[in-house]
This record gives structure tokens, C-alpha cells and sequence, in this order.
């Protein structure tokens, strides 16, 4: 099994033009090998592989169907991290009034990010948002959400979001590409950055996943740096 990182992404595959075009530097990974799903979710062991590397230095929240409907708008401590709903604006996104949000560091939750059943990898209605371990999970909001998904929403609007996730101390994030075969990573924290891309080669090599990585970061250029 093959898993390959490349800087830089063609074209707008991801829809996360606006944020390159803010500094954020991206990446897309993608799978191969004998053990690939046929739908195009990454197989259980590079889901794995994939998770256990996020959150090596991040929490990481992720939309699911597994918070309950009457859940707090808050976070909430459970027993693998945190969950909340964030209520909808517009009923036409995900066809909900409230969508679940789970915040986890532990690798098997975070998975479940690739196989859930509303929320689908596939189809390109998931989400992983990186942000500092070992601290609160970030006040998300629909908005916030909503952006990773509305690639064609106004520049001063996208500007206001990233913000916003700034702010947070939101430090990348995660979405699917076209079938969920592939996957666009976008990172404001350049010190995130390249723990992330370490944690990929070390999980990679822990999980016997051939890796073929991006090279060294040019000094620099990553990104708008949230380190402080």
C-alpha cells in the first residue's frame, strides 16, 4: 500500500483556492494498493494510519451522527473528547436543522470521520478541523463549518471566517476530494504543519505504508504561523 503527499493542489480540486490564496499552504494525499476501498474511502488501515497522524499534535473535530439531536449547542465532555450540535441557518445544508460535531485525540474516534452515516466521506460531506492539543476544543460555528463546504461564497465573507478560525486557534483542516479518494489538507500553523507531515512518515512506517512525502518545507512558506 502506497500513501503519497504532494504540495500544492491542481487546480481547485478541494475548493480551498481562497485560503491558499491566504497564505494557508496545501497538500493532497492520496492511496493506493491492493487493500484500496472500491468506494474510495481510504481502507480501515489508512484510516488509521491517517487519524493516528492527526492527532499526534491536534484535537481534531469532525461532523457525526452520533451525537444525539438533543445535545448542548455547547461542547460537552464525553468519554472519548467532546460533542456539541451547531445549529443550521439554512435547512438546505445537509437537509438538518443541527449538525453533530465531535472533537476527539483519540485515533479510533477520529476514523470514524471516514465511514459515517449522514455525514459521508464519499460524498464529500465530511470535514476534520485541526486545533492544539491538550487545549479546549475551538468555538466552531455554522459559518465556520458551512465554509468548508460553499467554495463560492464572497472573498470578504471567506476572509471574515478565516478570522474567525484564526481567532480559534484553528490550525488546518481536513476535507475529501472528488469520490473521497483523495483528500486536501490546508495548514495555517506552520509549526502544526510540519509536525503533521512527520507524524504522516512515522505512521506511515509504523503501519508497513510505503510513503511518499513532499520534501523538506522551504523556510518561510508555512503559512500565516500560529505558534505563539
Amino acid at each position: 500500500m502506497l500513501l503519497t503527499c504532494t504540495a500544492g493542489l491542481p487546480g481547485d480540486a478541494f475548493g480551498l483556492s481562497a485560503l491558499r490564496a491566504l497564505g494557508w499552504r496545501n497538500y493532497w494525499l492520496s492511496w493506493d494498493g491492493a487493500e484500496a476501498a472500491t468506494d474510495g474511502e481510504p481502507p480501515w488501515k489508512m484510516a488509521i494510519l491517517l487519524s493516528r497522524a492527526m492527532t499526534r499534535n491536534a484535537m481534531v473535530a469532525f461532523f457525526s451522527a452520533t451525537v444525539p439531536e438533543e445535545a448542548s449547542m455547547a461542547w460537552t465532555v464525553t468519554g472519548s473528547g467532546f460533542q456539541c450540535r451547531l445549529r443550521a441557518r439554512h435547512r438546505w445544508f445537509f437537509q438538518r436543522d443541527s449538525l453533530g460535531v465531535r472533537c476527539s485525540a483519540e485515533p479510533e474516534t477520529v476514523a470514524l470521520l471516514f465511514d459515517d452515516a449522514v455525514y459521508h466521506w464519499t460524498m464529500q460531506s465530511q470535514a476534520a478541523v485541526f486545533s492544539p492539543a491538550g487545549r479546549p476544543p475551538p468555538p466552531l460555528n455554522y459559518e465556520v463549518m458551512r465554509a468548508l463546504f460553499e467554495t463560492s461564497i464572497p472573498h470578504d465573507t471567506f476572509q471574515a471566517v478565516v478570522d474567525e478560525t484564526k481567532a480559534s486557534a484553528v490550525s488546518g483542516l481536513l476535507i475529501p476530494g472528488v469520490d473521497g479518494a483523495v483528500a486536501g489538507v490546508a495548514m495555517a500553523d506552520a509549526v502544526f504543519e510540519a509536525a503533521f507531515l512527520e507524524a504522516l512518515e512515522v505512521e506511515a512506517k509504523h503501519a508497513g505504508v510505503r510513503f511518499t512525502g513532499p520534501g523538506p518545507i522551504p523556510p518561510g512558506l508555512g503559512g500565516r504561523g500560529q505558534s505563539s
